[in-house]
């Protein structure tokens, strides 16, 4: 919602009032779990209250299991929104939960948490490359999360957390990687197959996925320039 096309900022105050009246209804009279969601968006995009909505986004998912308020809890446990400082092991425990409602972002954010080689990270959370991997294959297959499938690539391209690189695996998620759309997996592939690393050498194969990945490229910039005011004048 653009709340730049109102001109009027009474009617935009009165909007978002009632918009505010309605996700409240939904939520606690209802007991709706995307009213409830929406309620938590709400208080912290509108009115700013964070501990509010933090609190809204926790109960929507500890009682109603519903998994996007688990994943966007864990991001400001992960954070520190709406708390006395970021807590680690509490976003991961709140992805872990969203992961297992069958949230991708969830198990996006938690395999990135259990994977990654960084100390401000690690020096809270445990590496576990296998649940990482575990959860980043559920958010790739699941088809929303093309970036979980880029950083599956990149573990099994380089190896982590003491697991040795394995190429074929590497091959195996760039290419669903890049029939998801991810650019920067399209180009790797193109030059697996151009060196011959994980797959047999293949320059037609290569030459594809290097113009994929140029054309990929491309809607990305064009999404990224900034668009012309079409409404007609009134």
């Amino acid at each position: 919602m653009d709340l730049n096309l109102w001109k009027n900022k009474d009617e935009l105050k009165k909007f978002l009032e009632n918009l505010g009246i309605e996700y409240r209804y939904g939520c606690f009279e209802e007991n709706n779990p995307e009213s409830c969601h929406l309620l938590g968006d709400y208080l912290l995009s509108i009115d700013k209250a964070r501990a509010k909505a933090a609190q809204v986004y926790k109960t929507n998912c500890d009682d109603n299991k519903y998994g996007l308020s688990c994943d966007a809890y864990g991001r400001m446990a992960f954070r520190g929104q709406g708390m006395e400082g970021p807590d680690l092991p509490l976003a991961l425990k709140y992805f872990i939960k969203g992961c297992d409602l069958n949230e991708p972002r969830s198990c996006y954010h938690g395999g990135q948490m259990l994977g990654v080689k960084d100390k401000n990270v690690n020096q809270f959370i445990t590496p576990d490359p296998d649940k990482s991997l575990s959860m980043l294959k559920k958010a790739c297959l699941m088809g929303k999360q093309p970036a979980a499938c880029t950083l599956i690539h990149s573990f099994y391209l380089r190896g982590f957390h003491g697991k040795p690189a394995d190429l074929g695996m590497a091959a195996k998620w760039a290419q669903i990687a890049c029939d998801q759309d991810e650019h920067t997996a399209c180009f790797n592939l193109s030059r697996m197959y151009h060196l011959g690393d994980g797959v047999p050498a293949d320059q037609e194969k290569s030459t594809y996925y290097r113009e994929r990945a140029k054309e990929i490229a491309k809607g990305i910039r064009k999404n990224l320039e900034p668009k012309k005011d079409a409404r007609p004048d009134l």
